[in-house]
C-alpha cells in the first residue's frame, strides 16, 4: 500500500498540494514524522490542518500548535487550526486549499 501511496504522490501531474491532518491533541508519530520528511524530499507542497481545536482551550491550541509544527519542521503560514464541531478555522482552511491548487496551476 505504502507503495502505490508514494507512485501517486509522486507520479500525478496534477496533485496541486496535500492536506495533512493532526490531531491537536496527539504528539505526532514516528510514522507522521517519517511521512513529513518525505514528502519534503518529494517537494510537494503540504498544508496542515490540525484537527479538534475545541477539545483545548484557546491558549493551549497555540503551544500545541507551535509544538506540532517544531515536530514536522513545518512554519505556521502551513497550518490551520479547525473544528469540525465548532467550525473554527474550516473557512481558512477551504481559503488556503485554494490558494494552493491556484498556484500550482499559475
Amino acid at each position: 500500500m505504502a507503495k502505490l501511496i508514494e507512485t501517486y504522490l509522486r507520479t500525478r501531474e496534477s496533485l496541486a498540494g496535500l492536506v495533512w491532518l493532526l490531531d491537536v491533541r496527539r504528539n505526532p508519530s514516528a510514522a507522521d514524522l517519517a511521512l513529513g520528511d518525505q514528502l519534503a524530499g518529494w517537494e510537494i507542497p503540504v498544508l496542515v490542518a490540525i484537527t479538534k481545536g475545541d477539545k483545548l482551550t484557546r491558549a493551549k491550541r497555540s503551544e500545541r500548535m507551535r509544538s506540532i509544527l517544531g515536530e514536522i519542521g513545518l512554519p505556521e503560514d502551513q497550518a490551520v487550526m479547525t473544528s469540525a464541531v465548532t467550525k473554527e478555522g474550516i473557512d481558512d482552511l477551504q481559503e488556503a486549499i485554494l490558494a494552493l491548487a491556484t498556484e500550482v496551476r499559475n
